[in-house]
């Protein structure tokens, strides 16, 4: 089993990377809105407002995609799409996966109150 990380730079490749996915049968992923440290940085914390004239004109908002696979050759196939996708701009995109043993979902445990 492997978790997949996909840091997206521009959401017009949103679309085409959840269709790979889809395909390949995952169907239980996240999809975060994300915003780029600079601009965080430069607009949220007053220390950092110097920044604001070093910002190019970059990707300030950006997408994340969470997605467990559970096998490696549905990694390699994703992995291999998505790489050879000729409408998916190789440097709009980052990929991360890692190896997990084992999956754990943690529930809060229902108490029996009685009033």
């Amino acid at each position: 089993m492997y978790q997949l990380i996909i840091y997206i730079c521009e959401e017009k490749y949103l679309e085409d990377i959840m269709t790979v996915l889809t395909a390949a049968g995952i169907n239980e992923a996240f999809v975060i809105d994300s915003l780029n440290l600079t601009h965080a940085l430069a607009y949220k914390v007053p220390i950092f407002a110097g920044l604001r004239a070093e910002i190019k004109q970059g990707p300030k908002y950006s997408k994340i995609i969470f997605a467990t696979v559970n096998d490696n050759s549905t990694l390699k196939e994703i992995l291999s799409v998505i790489k050879d996708a000729p409408h998916i701009d190789k440097r709009m995109y980052k990929i991360i996966y890692f190896p997990v043993k084992e999956l754990k979902l943690f529930e809060k445990k229902k108490t029996n109150r009685k009033k």
